[in-house]
């Protein structure tokens, strides 16, 4: 799934059916809460690598920063990571995300 599917997908998380959360879940379930938050995340950068700043494919692994592997684009130099451009951009806890999703997910809106 390349980034921008990815974000497309992410932003409508809250208008999944029932059983499409409980797929997601399960699917994470496999993995201990953290790792399945960066597994979850770091299937956005897909094969070709594209470049949320430009749209040039071809960026290069240039280490990792908390836990996400951080790219660097061969055509504008900037540096991004799997969570670059999405909700998640940002926030800390990664270990929280899924759970913090999850609540999300089912809270009651009067």
């Amino acid at each position: 799934m390349d980034h921008k599917s990815f974000h497309r997908w992410f932003c409508e998380i809250d208008h999944l059916t029932e059983a499409q959360k409980a797929k997601v879940l399960e699917t994470l379930a496999d993995h201990p809460p953290g790792v399945a938050s960066v597994v979850a995340v770091e299937q956005s950068v897909g094969a070709d690598r594209t470049c949320p700043h430009c749209q040039a494919p071809g960026a290069v692994a240039n280490g990792k920063n908390r836990g996400l592997q951080r790219y660097l684009c061969r055509s504008c130099k900037r540096t991004f990571s799997t969570a670059t451009g999405t909700p998640l951009s940002g926030l800390h806890h990664k270990d929280r995300w899924l759970e913090m999703a999850t609540a999300n997910a089912n809270r009651i809106i009067p």
